[in-house]
Protein backbone atom coordinates (compact mmCIF):
# COMPACT_ATOMS: atom_id res chain seq x y z
CA UNK A 1 0.00 0.00 0.00
CA UNK A 2 1.46 3.11 -1.01
CA UNK A 3 0.76 7.39 -1.50
CA UNK A 4 3.13 8.80 -4.21
CA UNK A 5 3.71 12.62 -3.29
CA UNK A 6 4.34 14.09 -6.84
CA UNK A 7 5.35 17.09 -8.00
CA UNK A 8 3.51 20.21 -7.46
CA UNK A 9 1.99 19.20 -4.55
CA UNK A 10 -0.33 16.30 -5.39
CA UNK A 11 -0.35 12.73 -3.61
CA UNK A 12 -1.74 9.80 -5.11
CA UNK A 13 -3.13 6.69 -3.20
CA UNK A 14 -2.23 3.13 -4.62
CA UNK A 15 -5.51 1.02 -5.15
CA UNK A 16 -4.97 -0.66 -1.83
CA UNK A 17 -4.46 2.33 -0.09
CA UNK A 18 -7.35 3.86 -0.97
CA UNK A 19 -9.55 0.86 -0.44
CA UNK A 20 -7.49 0.37 3.26
CA UNK A 21 -8.53 4.11 3.86
CA UNK A 22 -12.35 2.90 2.95
CA UNK A 23 -12.56 4.57 -0.20
CA UNK A 24 -13.49 7.94 1.18
CA UNK A 25 -14.46 10.95 -1.48
CA UNK A 26 -12.18 12.94 0.64
CA UNK A 27 -9.78 13.17 3.55
CA UNK A 28 -8.39 15.35 6.22
CA UNK A 29 -4.80 15.93 6.61
CA UNK A 30 -3.53 15.36 10.37
CA UNK A 31 -0.29 16.26 11.21
CA UNK A 32 1.63 16.82 14.48
CA UNK A 33 2.10 20.25 14.89
CA UNK A 34 4.11 20.22 18.48
CA UNK A 35 6.80 17.86 17.32
CA UNK A 36 8.74 18.17 14.24
CA UNK A 37 7.62 14.83 12.68
CA UNK A 38 6.83 14.89 9.02
CA UNK A 39 4.24 12.38 9.36
CA UNK A 40 0.95 13.31 7.65
CA UNK A 41 -2.08 11.09 9.05
CA UNK A 42 -5.17 10.51 6.61
CA UNK A 43 -8.95 10.78 7.79
CA UNK A 44 -11.58 9.22 5.45
CA UNK A 45 -14.37 12.32 5.82
CA UNK A 46 -17.66 13.18 3.71
CA UNK A 47 -17.05 15.92 0.62
CA UNK A 48 -19.14 18.86 2.30
CA UNK A 49 -16.82 18.51 5.93
CA UNK A 50 -15.13 21.34 6.79
CA UNK A 51 -11.58 20.90 6.38
CA UNK A 52 -11.59 18.50 3.61
CA UNK A 53 -9.44 17.53 0.55
CA UNK A 54 -11.87 15.78 -2.26
CA UNK A 55 -10.08 12.62 -3.48
CA UNK A 56 -10.58 12.25 -7.49
CA UNK A 57 -12.48 8.87 -7.45
CA UNK A 58 -10.86 8.27 -10.98
CA UNK A 59 -7.39 8.98 -10.01
CA UNK A 60 -7.27 8.82 -6.41
CA UNK A 61 -5.32 11.37 -6.24
CA UNK A 62 -6.11 14.87 -3.62
CA UNK A 63 -4.11 18.28 -3.15
CA UNK A 64 -1.48 18.61 -0.78
CA UNK A 65 0.29 21.33 -1.36
CA UNK A 66 -0.85 23.35 1.60
CA UNK A 67 0.14 20.42 4.00
CA UNK A 68 3.09 19.23 2.55
CA UNK A 69 4.52 23.32 2.40
CA UNK A 70 3.42 23.41 5.91
CA UNK A 71 6.15 20.20 6.52
CA UNK A 72 8.99 21.54 4.59
CA UNK A 73 8.70 19.16 1.75
CA UNK A 74 10.39 19.98 -1.51
CA UNK A 75 7.49 21.07 -3.77
CA UNK A 76 9.68 20.55 -6.96
CA UNK A 77 11.56 17.31 -5.99
CA UNK A 78 10.79 14.07 -8.25
CA UNK A 79 7.94 12.00 -7.47
CA UNK A 80 8.56 9.44 -3.86
CA UNK A 81 6.35 6.57 -3.22
CA UNK A 82 5.46 6.49 0.64
CA UNK A 83 4.36 3.41 2.55
CA UNK A 84 0.57 3.73 4.20
CA UNK A 85 1.09 2.72 7.41
CA UNK A 86 -1.74 1.25 9.09
CA UNK A 87 -1.51 0.50 13.03
CA UNK A 88 -4.01 -0.31 15.92
CA UNK A 89 -4.49 3.38 17.64
CA UNK A 90 -3.10 5.79 14.90
CA UNK A 91 -4.89 6.91 11.78
CA UNK A 92 -3.11 5.57 8.22
CA UNK A 93 -0.36 7.77 7.61
CA UNK A 94 3.01 8.30 5.60
CA UNK A 95 6.28 9.13 6.95
CA UNK A 96 8.12 12.25 4.77
CA UNK A 97 11.34 11.65 6.41
CA UNK A 98 11.37 8.13 5.46
CA UNK A 99 13.68 6.99 2.27
CA UNK A 100 10.86 6.41 -0.60
CA UNK A 101 12.33 5.28 -3.69
CA UNK A 102 11.24 7.17 -6.67
CA UNK A 103 7.75 6.78 -7.99
CA UNK A 104 8.03 6.05 -12.19
CA UNK A 105 5.74 7.98 -14.38
CA UNK A 106 3.11 6.65 -16.86
CA UNK A 107 5.28 6.74 -19.25
CA UNK A 108 8.13 5.35 -17.88
CA UNK A 109 5.65 2.62 -16.26
CA UNK A 110 4.62 0.93 -19.54
CA UNK A 111 7.59 0.55 -21.28
CA UNK A 112 9.42 -1.48 -18.54
CA UNK A 113 12.51 1.59 -17.83
CA UNK A 114 13.75 1.35 -14.27
CA UNK A 115 12.35 4.35 -11.64
CA UNK A 116 15.16 7.39 -11.95
CA UNK A 117 16.40 7.55 -8.59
Amino acid sequence: MTVTVARRGYMAFSQEAWKALGSPQAVRFLTDTAGRDRAVGFQPCQPGDPGVNLVNPDSRVVAAMAVLRHLGHDLDSAGRRYTLHVTDGLPPYIDLAEDAPAARRGREAGRGETPRG
